[in-house]
């Protein structure tokens, strides 16, 4: 799903994988049977239930976490991650 978003680094570290353009917009961890915890680095808020976490921080900073359980396209989060890709390459 990254991928389609347009070309990226992977840095793998101790607890996952980032995904990395100009700087980290994306990444992975806890990897398991049910899932693949993933998180992603917006200019805006979003409410969705089906965020597990979500941080602010200072101005337009906000990070989703969630938790992908099947690899099947969802629109939605390729919709969020390319939008992501765009605030890492610092665009947005």
């Amino acid at each position: 799903m990254v991928g389609r978003c347009g070309p990226y680094t992977i840095v793998a570290n101790k607890t996952g994988l980032e995904f990395m353009v100009r700087v980290r917009f994306a990444g992975m961890d806890a990897v398991s049977e049910r899932g693949v915890s993933m998180s992603f680095w917006l200019k805006e808020q979003i409410e969705r239930p089906r965020f597990r976490k979500v941080a602010h921080y200072d101005g337009r900073d906000w990070v989703y976490y969630l938790r992908l359980t099947s690899l099947d396209d969802d629109e939605e989060i390729q919709r969020w991650l390319c939008r992501s890709y765009e605030v890492g390459c610092q665009r947005a």
